[in-house]
């Protein structure tokens, strides 16, 4: 059952390669980008205003529109705006056009190597790929770039869970709880005497998924332990057991899986 698990973790992701693989292997030209505002204004005023209407259109989710005003950046403004890169790489990720997404965060990341959450968002685009070794380099990197980097801790865990690795899973998620102070919050939430009227303190909401994960693998074992004792007292088994082995498996194929993309932290490079 551990190796059904993994097939439907993985089967999503599976899916997304093929269709790339099915179109040509020819280059693409680099499309033309419409630029006509601010035509006689300073190199910072263009990009400003460029920026600005990328950041506005990535938001609304009118990812060629996000494009071709990054692409004015980088193409007729300023080729060595790390930023505009990696923006318009978020638009092709959003729009599974990973080749274009890799091109953009390689560029980002010949202009500034230390920038960890580029390795991030270029680790989860080899992810969505199958480049899984690759993915796991660029997450590692992410992390010996920014030890605190919770998202990345995440990520690496879907990663490892994806691949079958419970236990690496779970320690990149308990990580990433500990990095963020998450703990600290919930047992001062949790204090009978705390005043209910008392502001909530601050904290990463983001990287309160490591929690998700965390049940999310604690399911997975769970089932794997269900159906071995299914599989050894065969019709003998307790029905509630069969019962909430059913029940996490159905959560498996349609809520918990690590690969449907809700998942995996992408960072957020967007100026307004």
């Amino acid at each position: 059952m551990l190796k059904k698990i993994i097939l439907l973790v993985l089967s999503l992701l599976l899916a997304l390669p093929i269709l790339a693989q099915d179109t040509e292997a020819t280059e693409t030209p680099e499309p033309p980008f419409y630029c006509p505002n601010f035509t006689d204004a300073s190199t910072v005023e263009r990009t400003s205003y460029y920026m600005g209407e990328g950041a506005a259109f990535l938001r609304s989710g009118n990812y060629d529109a996000a494009i071709n005003a990054y692409g004015c950046v980088v193409q007729q403004i300023d080729p060595n705006y790390r930023d505009a890169y990696l923006n318009r790489a978020a638009a092709y990720t959003a729009r599974r056009e990973y080749e274009e997404a890799l091109e953009d965060y390689n560029a980002a990341i010949a202009e500034d190597g230390s920038f960890a959450p580029a390795y991030n968002n270029r680790g989860i685009v080899y992810t969505a790929m199958l480049e899984y070794e690759r993915a796991a380099n660029d997450f590692d990197r992410a992390l010996e770039l920014d030890s605190d980097y919770s998202h990345a801790y995440i990520n690496r865990g879907i990663l490892k869970a994806i691949q079958g690795d419970w236990d690496g899973a779970e320690a990149d998620f308990q990580q990433a709880i500990d990095v963020a102070g998450l703990e600290a919050i919930v047992t001062e939430l949790r204090d009978p005497e705390r005043d209910p009227e008392e502001p909530i303190p601050a904290y990463d909401v983001v990287a309160a998924r490591a929690y998700a994960m965390l049940g999310t693998v604690h399911s997975a074992r769970a089932l794997a332990d269900y159906n071995d004792y299914i599989l050894l007292n065969g019709g003998r088994a307790d029905e509630r057991i069969r019962s909430a082995a059913g029940a996490l498996e159905s959560r498996f194929q349609f809520e918990l899986r690590f690969d449907d993309g809700s998942w995996m932290l992408l960072a957020s490079f967007v100026e307004s």
